[in-house]
This record gives structure tokens, sequence and C-alpha cells, in this order.
């Protein structure tokens, strides 16, 4: 076709479309539900609906009472214009409701239309299997960087970085300015994402001045500050959720403070500027906890020196035994990022103390305050350290061996490796490292994570369970949607496994930094019954 006839052809197209969508009525607004939410009465865990047309399933623990069910509350997110109704009464965030028979929840759209859903409880003994609940996070905003889950008051709660561009300046002074953010989420089915407008105390905190597009300083203070960074990590402890550490890489934040970058060897790098701890205690008013902070180690004030002891980013943390154990890392120094080697603890997230690690048996060394993106995780009453590398990514710089401690500070090792039922080493969990763990009183699981081995790092797709952290077994039945992945993010939710989503390739950075771009993020959304 030549290529006059090709343009005529678009054109008269174009028309033909264009006539077509003026000459027809726009659709009514589609009337639904999308989710819904089953918590029996008592229970801790919220059960999730499987939707097919107008009829929903909930399956709950083979346990759950009859009496239980007849006070269940029942949440729901209907359509965009749509609201739910439960005997006339609007849903909203939850209605009591009577789950010992088959419930009817009302879809209503402003125009009148009505969508009735029969909603009926199952109860399940035994495994239940694993299944995804969403193929992408709804209600994150666009390029997102980074995130971190916790379970906190009867909700999912995230933490996102993400980034947006905005032209600063005006005439030939003019630029495009890269803006970070730190958005806190919660959610009540662990779908449907609802960006929460958190406070700040700007009590005792030394705000820095505020600057112009050019970088001019003005004379006022800035009004606030923002919450979390990239690697920021979630931890429940003492009826508060925390969000510690991190670090704030791409772009000046809203208030205009500029990307921690520095001149490093080979060019810009990242640097952290300071250790970062805020707090809520009710999701929504958070305290910057490190006003007034201090630091020890072996009981001397190191306070002065403390930007050498705490920052980092991606750390582990764990509430165990009355304290925050903070563990692993990766600091940036010199331009590039290093290896955190941080050991500590704190109360309140303001006053620190440096771990000096001993070993539970003579002539045994720990090395639980040496490695990085390995599993950290409290299971049995104890503190249990496995996996993950030493100085930086190589075969050599692998740690197999497991170690346990009743206190956080004695470590007594108990494996040289995981092994199966015979005895065998697992292949799978040797060299492994950035994998995602959940556990509870009972079992130990393990998903996803990055191999190193002499050919490279190769991302992995399979799941690993342990009733002792010592005898390891594959996990047979995972479905095949469920991709290669590591560093996602596990939430322990009742007897449940939420794992969101994670990076589908493996790090390009010596160290192991997680995040280095680019990278490819898988946005889906799984639960696993822990059994």
């Amino acid at each position: 076709m030549k290529m006059r006839n090709v343009w005529m052809f678009l054109a008269v197209l174009m028309g033909a479309l264009t006539w077509t969508s003026c000459s027809e009525e726009d659709p009514a607004p589609v009337v639904g539900i999308t989710a819904i939410s089953v918590t029996p009465e008592g229970s801790s865990v919220s059960y999730n609906a499987t939707i097919t047309g107008t009829t929903a399933v909930v399956e709950v623990a083979g346990e759950t009472t009859d009496e239980a069910l007849a006070n269940a509350t029942v949440s729901a997110v209907a359509t965009l214009g749509s609201a739910v109704y439960f005997n006339d009464e609007p849903v909203g965030a939850g209605v009591t409701a009577d789950f010992t028979a088959p419930v009817t929840l009302v879809a209503k759209g402003a125009d009148g239309k009505s969508v009735a859903y029969t909603v009926t409880v199952e109860r399940v003994f035994g495994n239940v299997g694993m299944t995804i609940k969403s193929s992408r996070f709804n209600g994150f905003p666009a390029n997102v960087i980074d995130y971190n889950m916790t379970y906190f008051k009867g909700k999912f709660y995230a933490f996102v970085t993400s980034t947006t561009e905005e032209l600063q300046g005006e005439g030939e002074e003019a630029e495009t300015v890269k803006i970070e953010h730190y958005d806190l989420f919660s959610s009540v089915d662990g779908v449907n994402w609802v960006k929460v407008d958190y406070n700040v105390s700007t009590e005792g905190v030394d705000l820095p001045n505020k600057v112009s597009a050019e970088g001019e300083v003005l004379e006022e203070k800035q009004e606030g500050y923002v919450v979390g960074g990239e690697g920021a990590c979630l931890v429940v402890h003492d009826g508060r959720l925390f969000v510690m550490g991190g670090s704030r890489l791409n772009g000046q934040d809203i208030y205009g403070n500029p990307a921690e970058m520095v001149d490093g060897w080979t060019g810009p790098g990242p640097s952290i500027e300071a250790w970062r701890s805020f707090s809520t205690a009710d999701g929504v008013n958070f305290e910057c906890d490190t006003v007034g902070i201090t630091v020890k180690n072996n009981g001397e004030d190191i306070t002065a020196d403390a930007s050498w002891f705490l920052p980092a980013a991606h750390v582990n943390a764990v509430s165990f035994n009355g304290k925050i154990f903070v563990q692993g890392g990766l600091n940036a120094g010199y331009g590039m990022w290093q290896m955190g080697r941080r050991y500590f603890t704190t109360t309140n997230g303001t006053d620190y103390e440096i771990v000096t690690v001993t070993g539970a048996e003579e002539g045994v060394t720990p090395d639980v305050h040496m490695r990085a993106q390995n599993a950290f995780f409290e299971f049995q009453g104890k503190l249990w350290c496995m996996g993950g590398y030493k100085n930086f990514l190589s075969p050599s710089q692998m740690v197999n061996t497991i170690w346990s401690s009743e206190d956080g500070i004695a470590w007594k090792q108990e494996a040289e490796f995981p092994v199966d039922a015979e005895g065998n080493q697992v292949v799978g969990l040797t060299g492994i490292y950035d994998m995602s763990v959940v556990a509870t009183d009972e079992v130990v699981y393990i998903f996803g994570g990055a191999i190193n081995t002499a050919e490279g790092n190769v991302v992995s797709n399979k799941i690993f369970k342990s009733t002792d952290c010592l005898t390891w077994e594959e996990v047979a039945d995972v479905p095949a949607a469920f991709s290669a992945r590591r560093h996602t993010v596990g939430v322990a939710q009742g007897n449940e496994a939420w794992l969101f989503g994670g990076i589908s390739d493996v790090t390009k950075d010596t160290y192991g930094y997680p995040l280095e771009a680019p990278f490819t993020p898988v946005t889906d959304t799984w639960v696993k019954t822990l059994d």
C-alpha cells in the first residue's frame, strides 16, 4: 500500500472512531463488590472471599465455632460509585452478621441499580493451599521503588517509596526535579490499599530550613518531615508500629531536602545521613523516636559516634524478649554500598545498646552480626539466624550455618547447613539470600530468594518448610503462577502467610543491594496456609 493511501486509510478510520464515540452514550458505571472479608468474633484473622459472579465463598479455619460465626464482622469493597449494604445498613469498614447461614450483601449504585451477592462461609480443615489474591497493588502510586508491609491493630500497613517528576523554577531557570515520596497505606483485606495522611509530631525535632527550587535557603523552617525511606523495616513492638532505618537516594523529598548522594570513588554514590526511627500507636500519628537518642556499647556512652554504628538500610528487626533486635543491613560509605554488620537493641527507638554476641558453647564464635540479607526471626521462643552472606556476594562468602539464641546475645550453632529428613544437604537452601521468612509457633516457611553459585545468581520460586529449623522439606504443590522472586515481603496473619510482590531478576550490585536499578518488580499478592 502506498504511503498516501495509508494516511487516507488512517484518516477515515479515525473519523469513524470519532463518530462512533460521539454517537454512543457513555456506559453506566458497573455496580458490584470487588472484595469481601469476614472476621469471626474473637479472631485475629480476617478471611477473604473468593468471588465468582454474585456468589462469594469464605473459607475459615475448621475449628471456628458457631458462636464466632454468629457474631462475625463483614467488610466489603464496592466498585467506584457504588456502596455495599447488609439489611439496608451500610457495611462501610464492617458490620456484624450471622454467618452460620448464607448472608446477602447488596451493592447499590447512584442510578438506583442494585446487585445482590450471596456470601457463604465454609470451614476448611488442614491445608487450604496457596492462592493468588491480586495481580497488582490496588491503590499504590506509579513508579514504586520499594515497600514493606506488616499487620498492626487489625489492618495491613505498607510504607511505600515512589518517585514523581516536577517542573520547578521559571523561564530559562526552570528544570525538572525528581521528587521521592514516602507514603503510608493501609488495607483491611490485603488487596485494596488506601493512602493514610499521616501526621508527625515536631516536638524536639530540629527541622531544617526550607530551600527554593534553585537551592536557595529560605529563612523559615519547614513545617514537618517525612517518615521512612528505601529499605525501611517495619516492626510491631509494645503496641506501636516502628519504621526503622532506610535511605533516600532517588530525589529530593516534598520539603526540598536533597537526595542522600555524595561524590564517591567512581562518581555520585549513595549515602545514609542518619539512623531513622519513627513510631505510631494508632497508625496515623507518628513521633520521631531519635529525639534525645542515646547509644551505648558495653556500658560506655558512644552517642557522639552514633553515625558510625547505627545508620543502615534493609535491616532485619524482630521484637523479642521485650526488645527490638536490629541485625544486618547495608551501610553506604565512600560513595558505595558496604556491609552493615549492625547488631543492636532498643526498647523505644530512642535508647540503643550495641550487642556483643557470644557463643553459647566454648570455642564456637557466632557470626550472626556479620551477615546481610539473611533470615532473622523468632520461632518457638528463640531467635534464629540462617543464610545470607558476609562481605559481598560470592560463593566463598555465602553462609549456610544455622544459629539460635534464647536471649539474642549467646548464640548456639544448631547445624552446619539445612538438611532434609534423610540428612542430605537441601538444594535450594544453600547459598541463599534475600528470601522471605514467615513463622508461626509450629512451623517456619521460606519463600523464594536468590541462590549464589559459581555460575552466578539465580532467583528461586521454591518454598521450604520446617518444624524445627533444622530439617527442611520442599513444598510440592507450589502453583506454577508463583514466579521466581526475591525481596518478597512476607507477613503472618493467623495461620496464613501473605506474600507481597518481590523482584524477579537478580541484583547487579556486588554487595547485594536489592534495589540496584534496573530491576523488574513483581506486583502480585499470594496467601499460603501455614500448616
